[in-house]
């Protein structure tokens, strides 16, 4: 029966010519799909060591804005780090954002950043700044009684440098690019009581009892300054970073 299939003999008596070029093709499709299928093992496992190692650290000097957003933004990336180098790494960022050009670019790529990474970020940086909270509050209750109003004067002007540095005001930069604008706060209390309650609500009592009396007087402190900008512009220039020794 003639099934209309051709026969092995058939086969082998093709033209040496066709045979040779389906051979080629078939050894080069063969080839394709090894390399595809080696590229496949080579992207997938990067995307794995990804997921569990974290997202590469960039350097903050040289690395794109969108790298930097992305390790800031996700879970893996800043987030993943020990609070220690959360905070250097930050630093890092900070220094290299003292340079205009660089500072307005990275400034573009963070407002660009969703609503969700923004979140993911602002809980990474809470433990470095609460973390830098205590640590300040223990040294000021460790300050003999005599020391502490300086004490808290040389943490007020940190406070105001950094806010500065934070608003993009280092070296020239464009006014009002602040590395964290409002958009920053979508999701958060626009109150002062409702930012007061959150903040309450990460602390525990023994948190709340240890911390209290060092924010009352850094409060009262930045209060009395508000009233009089004249001691304001004193204490700056006094514990300012071409001032008294700090």
């Amino acid at each position: 029966m003639d099934s209309g299939l051709p026969s092995s003999s058939d086969v082998s008596q093709e033209p040496s010519g066709r045979s040779g070029g389906d051979r080629r093709r078939r050894h080069l499709t063969i080839g394709l799909i090894g390399l595809l299928g080696a590229v496949g093992v080579v992207v997938g496992g990067y995307l794995l060591y990804v997921w569990i190692l974290g997202v590469p650290m960039p350097d903050p000097a040289t690395a794109s804005p969108k790298e930097i957003t992305r390790f800031l933004g996700h879970a893996k990336g800043l987030a993943s780090l020990p609070v220690g180098e959360r905070q250097a790494f930050m630093t890092r960022l900070l220094e290299a954002c003292e340079d205009p050009a660089r500072c307005d670019a990275v400034v573009s790529a963070t407002r660009r950043m969703t609503v969700a990474e923004k979140e993911i970020c602002r809980e990474a940086l809470w433990d470095v700044g609460y973390s830098l909270f205590t640590q300040e509050a223990s040294a000021y209750h460790r300050t003999p009684q005599g020391e502490r109003a300086a004490f808290i004067d040389r943490r007020v002007a940190d406070y105001y440098r950094a806010r500065d540095q934070l608003a993009g005001r280092v070296k020239g930069a464009k006014q009002g690019r602040s590395l964290f604008d409002s958009s920053w706060m979508t999701g958060l209390p626009t109150d002062r009581k409702g930012l007061i309650k959150l903040i309450m609500s990460k602390m525990d009592a023994e948190d709340f009892d240890r911390n209290q009396a060092y924010f009352e007087a850094l409060a009262a402190r930045i209060a009395e300054l508000k009233k009089h900008p004249d001691q304001k512009a004193r204490l700056l220039k006094r514990y300012g970073p071409e001032g008294e020794t700090r």
